[in-house]
């Protein structure tokens, strides 16, 4: 009770917390880390699937062509954002420096995208 945790949380955090609570197993292969653990920090990773399809490219052809517009992988390691497009193209952002994420660091960041690349989800 009164526990705060300062990392980053996910979702994907609350289903091992409450097993953990409640002195369940933790089923294999769970995704996400039980909250009343001190497991350093936490790993954010999302995938968005292209948001096209033919109606879209129809009525509106400048989004169909946007970088909103295609699959993306990321992960958030609790300092960087790095955001990856099916193209490979990247977007790197140190959120503490630069919240509004403004800076794309990804042409010169070549030893922190080393680091970071392996840690997106594997999946588009």
């Amino acid at each position: 009770p009164g526990r705060r945790v300062g990392e980053t949380v996910r979702l994907e955090d609350l289903f091992p917390t409450i097993l953990e609570v409640l002195d369940l197993p933790r089923p294999s292969g769970l995704d996400g880390v039980s909250l009343l653990t001190d497991a350093g920090p936490r790993l954010s990773r999302a995938v968005l699937g292209s948001l096209v399809n033919d109606a879209v490219r129809r009525d509106f052809p400048d989004f169909a062509r946007s970088r909103l517009a295609k699959p993306l992988r990321a992960v958030y390691d609790g300092r960087h954002h790095l955001i990856q497009a099916e193209d490979g193209s990247e977007e790197l952002y140190d959120v503490g420096a630069d919240p509004a994420e403004r800076n794309n660091l990804a042409p010169g960041a070549r030893e922190i995208l080393r680091r970071m690349r392996p840690l997106l989800p594997k999946a588009w």
